[in-house]
């Protein structure tokens, strides 16, 4: 019955956590952040193709490879820019807007609890081994 519990539990976290990431609105947002991110690029390698334009093959394809490297992070830049360019498209959406707040509340719950955690083994630790 425990494992159940703990299911529910962290289904209606997850739930929480992925509610503003799925609509279209959330789509139409991400698109433009990509473009703004990535997506330049990828034109640009194209345009650069069509009409032989050497420099911009190379800074473009430079900036591709430099994307698909293990350390890079540029999905922790385009998703809070998704979320900021929606906020900002769609000001009056209040289901958006109330989902976001959840979500950032959630957050700070979770982070809250596994600092507590840490710090309380921390202190077990240094209480027992020193």
């Amino acid at each position: 019955m425990v494992p159940l519990l703990c299911y529910n539990k962290n289904m209606k976290k997850l739930k929480i956590y992925l509610l503003p990431f799925l609509n279209l609105k959330f789509l139409l947002s991400f698109g433009i952040a990509w473009m703004i991110t990535n997506g330049w690029a990828y034109v640009c390698l194209g345009l650069s193709i069509i009409f032989k334009i050497h420099w911009l093959q190379v800074v473009s394809s430079t900036y591709i490879a430099f994307l698909y490297l293990p350390f890079t992070a540029e999905k922790l830049i385009t998703i809070p820019m998704a979320i900021f360019i929606q906020t900002k498209i769609f000001p009056n959406d209040i289901k958006l807007h109330r989902q976001l707040a959840n979500m950032h509340y959630q957050a700070f719950k979770d982070s809250y609890k596994f600092l507590k955690v840490y710090w309380e083994r921390k202190w077990f630790k240094q209480q027992h081994i020193g």
